[in-house]
């Protein structure tokens, strides 16, 4: 019976980093989007005047 108990904290351990490395690639890929856009924004207000 104590195996069921392992096998089930295992299994919930497993899903939170499932979900904290799917949180990761999200800020991951919000971060560099930021940075493309600010060097769009950089690039755009450095052209002539």
């Amino acid at each position: 019976m104590g195996i069921w108990l392992e096998l089930g904290i295992f299994v919930l351990f497993l899903l939170w980093c499932l979900w904290q490395l799917h949180d990761v690639k999200q800020a991951r890929a919000k971060t560099l989007a930021d940075k493309a856009r600010a060097q769009q924004e950089a690039g755009r207000d450095s052209g002539p005047p």
